[in-house]
């Protein structure tokens, strides 16, 4: 299954909902997530997916962007990931597409020094997604 990027919602992260070396995002600052490719399989008996995911992550401060887009490619699914933390498991999708996709990407260096070094890039991202597919999402 192919999704058209321009069709997934995904939310910004901010303090309520992301975190950056353990910590919640300060007041103000966001994370807008640009998906480039969604794309993969899903195995509706088993409630198993696995897509690969292509996306810009762009750093708003105040609505304004900050600095460059980080390009983040990975795979993401409903089964278990290996990251330097440990493996972490997803949970299958549920009757309602409810479910949680997991995913580690390595993060390129920005080439911005004061964002590299904050990031600790290059480095690894862990994305914990909990998520619902909705019927009219699904070929």
């Amino acid at each position: 299954m192919q999704f058209d990027p321009t069709t997934l919602t995904i939310p910004a992260l901010n303090g309520r909902t992301g975190r950056i070396l353990g910590l919640p995002l300060p007041p103000g600052l966001e994370i807008a997530i640009r998906p480039q490719a969604l794309a993969g399989r899903w195995q509706p008996e088993a409630g198993q997916v696995d897509l690969a995911f292509d996306a810009r992550f762009q750093l708003l401060l105040g609505g304004r962007s900050v600095a460059p887009d980080l390009q983040v490619n990975t795979r993401l699914g409903t089964g278990e990931v290996s990251s330097r933390r440990g493996p972490v498991a997803g949970r299958p999708l549920d009757g309602n597409g409810r479910g949680v996709m997991v995913g580690v990407a390595l993060v390129p260096p920005t080439g911005e020094g004061w964002l590299d070094r904050f990031l600790g890039l290059p480095g690894e991202a862990l994305a914990l997604l909990r998520c619902q597919l909705l019927p009219q999402e699904l070929p």
